[in-house]
């Protein structure tokens, strides 16, 4: 088994700050951990804008759109406003 990192552009919350206990909700949402076998502390779920290949880098162009489409999506999920973060993906 190896350890692969990628970098995402993601709209959510720390795992620990959302307030829903739907664990179906939970496992449908994207996740970015900040590094490989991260814990609920370390770990953003939310709506991916963008992301990277493995150990990569990728041209971003900000679509403010996409980024608005993804906070929409994520407060129906959650009923709570997200963040766009950048975020290391170990896994």
């Amino acid at each position: 088994m190896g350890m692969y990192y990628k970098a995402k552009l993601i709209v959510g919350l720390p795992q620990d700050e959302i307030e829903i206990d739907d664990e179906e909700v939970l496992d449908d949402m994207d996740r970015a951990c900040g590094y490989y076998d991260a814990d609920s502390e370390a770990t953003i779920l939310g709506v991916t804008v963008a992301s990277s290949g493995d150990y990569s880098a990728s041209e971003v162009v900000l679509d403010l759109a996409k980024i608005d489409a993804a906070k929409s999506e994520f407060r129906q999920l959650t009923g709570q406003d997200g963040k766009l973060y950048l975020s290391p993906h170990g896994y």
